[in-house]
């Protein structure tokens, strides 16, 4: 069951350089609250920066199931919570269900977020095919705004995938790094 679909604009309409396109956005995340904060701070998105008028079409599903069942329609983006719980037993991980995601639709940019920051298994899932790994931390919105960003921009101007893969995962390492130091600090501080 789809929990919600939301369709709107996004960038600066005024340009009017190309036509209007569409940028599809699934959510896939097993907590109701996570599904809904990521979907108003989508919807909160315009992008002065990008030169086209896109509208987004963001889905929410609340299972791996469900996600997949809509895969025919191919989305541009997923956003893919790394930790779904399943009912039936049958567990999957961000990392499985990202891997279906790209045999169903190769194109499709997935882009994992997670409450824990891991070195390892942010360069595991970079180098697995996923665009880019979120930690769930307080400023996780801002970092999903610009991992979108760069694959939207991506998109209008076509540039070699690999330097922005490498981007993203050197961003990405870097930002669990100085999390870990900044966590070292503090530990060091207090005690």
């Amino acid at each position: 069951m789809t929990i919600f679909t939301q369709q709107f604009r996004f960038g600066n309409y005024i340009t009017g350089k190309t036509a209007l396109k569409e940028c599809s956005i699934f959510i896939v995340d097993d907590s109701p609250y996570d599904l809904q904060l990521m979907r108003r701070y989508l919807n909160l998105f315009p992008d002065k920066t990008l030169d086209n008028t896109k509208q987004l079409i963001i889905e929410g599903f609340s299972s791996a199931e469900e996600c997949l069942r809509e895969m025919y329609r191919k989305p541009d983006i997923v956003i893919l919570d790394y930790y779904l719980d399943v009912s039936n037993q049958i567990s999957i991980n961000g990392m499985d269900l990202m891997q279906e995601i790209h045999e169903k639709s190769p194109s499709t940019k997935v882009i994992i977020v997670s409450g824990q920051s891991n070195a390892d298994l942010t360069s595991k899932l970079i180098k697995f095919g996923a665009f880019s790994y979120v930690a769930k931390d307080q400023y996780y919105e801002k970092q999903l705004r610009g991992v979108i960003t760069d694959i939207l921009q991506v998109s209008q101007e076509n540039p070699d995938w690999n330097e922005i893969k490498i981007k993203r995962w050197s961003y990405n390492v870097y930002g669990v790094i100085l999390y870990i130091l900044l966590v070292y600090f503090i530990i060091r501080i207090c005690s």
